[in-house]
């Protein structure tokens, strides 16, 4: 089963370059103050995420998952990376924009992306020790990316 979410947007991103807050578990209830901050709803998430992985096997993309399941068995974080130039062009012909158009979008992906990433947990996005594989999908292809993580899967 695949669980996605959207991109990592954080509302308050500006504060997020000098803090770090690994998620600690603690879930807010509806009457608190505090209850819509981004900290609660990634608890949430979170909460959903484990509750997920504790009832059956499932590819869950994003939301810091490889964190939260850290200390679960039979885990793999992959992060699959593409050249730039390809980045570009299946942004292009995805959201039907210009070269300079993807670009600024990829910018602000990767940002938002990296600042949720690394403000949720204790590793960096995208370096390669933060995960157990990293895979470049413009050299290997998608098919052969997800041929690769099923295999490594099966022998878990």
């Amino acid at each position: 089963r695949l669980f996605g979410m959207s991109d990592e947007k954080l509302r308050h991103a500006g504060w997020l370059k000098t803090l770090s807050n690994p998620y600690t578990g603690e879930l807010l209830p509806p009457e608190d103050k505090g209850f819509t901050s981004d900290d609660n709803l990634f608890n949430y998430q979170a909460k959903t995420i484990k509750e997920l992985a504790e009832r059956e096997s499932c590819i869950i993309v994003g939301r810091c998952a490889d964190s939260v399941l850290e200390s679960y068995p039979n885990v793999i974080s992959v992060f699959i990376r593409a050249n730039h130039p390809e980045r570009v062009k299946r942004i292009m012909e995805r959201q039907n924009i210009s070269a300079k158009e993807a670009e600024t979008l990829i910018k602000k992906m990767d940002k938002d992306r990296s600042l949720y990433y690394n403000f949720f947990s204790d590793k960096k996005w995208g370096r390669a020790e933060s995960y157990d594989l990293v895979l470049n999908s413009t050299a290997l292809g998608r098919e052969r990316c997800v041929d690769l993580i099923c295999s490594l899967m099966k022998q878990l």
